[in-house]
């Protein structure tokens, strides 16, 4: 077994979910990169269960790259998988590609890995900038952590990469655009009572209805609000997402309480509390009264939750070069998936997302990254680390 896919192999292993510490995870990463040289900072949650984690190499000054990736993964509850997720097996692409199977092998352990990797074949006197690996908790539930980080590093004064390479999952494409991703949960509350006596009680549940309604009319509206047309292929325009539901207490009780939550993501440049604006005079015309109506006492609330951020980077930075003449690719996309990047990006860091493996592996079962994804993404991290980082006499490798 190869050093990248043994450490691939231990970092699949640690079962990071949002949900859960990843405390073993960054202390396995600090472990290793302390024992080459770096200069380690944890910086905690507000509980201490979990940590982001800065390695430093090189000069002790501002600027340089930052090599930054989750630690975090989706949970694998209710997901059909053909071997245990926590355990990195081997496997095959539908395509027939040797690969590597796991919770988090592509979603993105596989880049973790080989930023841990090429950093420990580095020589601190190779470095003539200084070169920076971040690992952050909680991306997967709103890039939580990152925002956490930059703020603290912002307060404190401490100065800050000149450029980031975000290793999202993107089959080593660069992306310099990507969506925002806004959260709101719409909560009504009604007036519960006996079901067979209706008019004694507000249904939840029935106003939640719509509700529903109207944001699937919503939905097709947004089709037609389109910008960066030729940049986001698929679906150039924002996109709605109601993603769960929950409300009542028993088939033979009025439901006293419903809430729907949904996720919009919004386009770059695009201001989300406009969004929220419109959803909420959609709610005081049309759903508050009808509530009211009914009981005085009835009501409805929209609660806006995390915004992680659209990115749009300009063309033509160093690290953009950098990534070009590692894979030879020529042409720059965008996503419509949301990263850390651009939470970089307003903190002044030059942010640009490029990484092994599929989107399309993301969150699913039997997620898997190809071993030559992974392996070419260690090569592109290496080539990358060189170009920006090392001494001129040592850039070549």
């Amino acid at each position: 077994m190869s050093p990248l896919v043994d450490l691939l192999a231990r970092l699949v292993a640690l079962p990071t979910v949002s949900a859960d510490s990843n405390l073993a995870c960054v202390d396995l990463l600090a472990d290793r990169l302390d024992a080459a040289g770096a200069r380690i900072t944890r910086h905690f949650s507000e509980n201490g269960a979990k940590a982001n984690l800065l390695a430093r190499f090189g000069p002790d000054e501002p600027g340089g790259l930052m090599l930054a990736g989750h630690t975090d993964v989706v949970p694998t509850a209710g997901q059909r998988w053909s071997t245990d997720p926590f355990r990195l097996a081997e496997t095959r692409s539908p395509s027939g590609e040797p690969a590597l199977r796991g919770r988090g092998a592509c979603d993105m352990k596989g880049f973790i890995a080989g930023a841990v990797i090429a950093a420990e074949a580095l020589r601190a006197t190779d470095l003539a900038r200084p070169l920076t690996l971040c690992f952050t908790h909680d991306e997967e539930v709103g890039g939580v952590g990152a925002r956490r980080l930059m703020d603290e590093l912002s307060h404190a004064g401490v100065p800050l990469p000149e450029t980031a390479l975000v290793g999202e999952p993107t089959a080593l494409k660069i992306v310099r655009w990507h969506k925002g991703h806004l959260q709101l949960r719409v909560r009504l509350r009604g007036v519960g009572g006996h079901s067979s006596r209706p008019r004694e009680g507000v249904n939840a549940i029935k106003h939640a209805g719509r509700v529903l309604a109207y944001f699937e009319r919503l939905e097709r509206a947004l089709a037609s609000r389109r910008s960066f047309e030729g940049v986001f292929r698929d679906y150039p325009h924002p996109v709605l997402n109601v993603g769960l539901i929950s409300g009542g207490a028993a088939i033979n009780m009025i439901a006293e309480q419903c809430e729907i939550a949904l996720g919009y993501r919004l386009m770059p440049e695009e201001e989300p509390a406009a969004f929220v604006r419109e959803v909420r005079a959609f709610l005081d015309a049309e759903i508050l009264p009808a509530m009211r109506r009914e009981h005085p006492g009835a009501g409805v609330e929209l609660i806006a939750g995390n915004c992680a951020p659209a990115m749009a980077t300009p063309a033509g930075t160093p690290l953009e070069a950098a990534i070009r003449a590692s894979t030879g690719d020529a042409d720059a996309e965008a996503a419509d998936f949301t990263t850390e990047g651009a939470c970089y990006s307003r903190a002044g860091i030059v942010s640009l997302v490029c990484g092994p493996g599929s989107i399309e592996q993301a969150h699913q079962p039997d997620e898997h990254i190809t071993r030559d994804q992974l392996e070419r993404g260690l090569r592109l991290i290496d080539g990358v680390i060189r170009r920006l980082c090392a001494r001129p006499d040592r850039a070549a490798g």
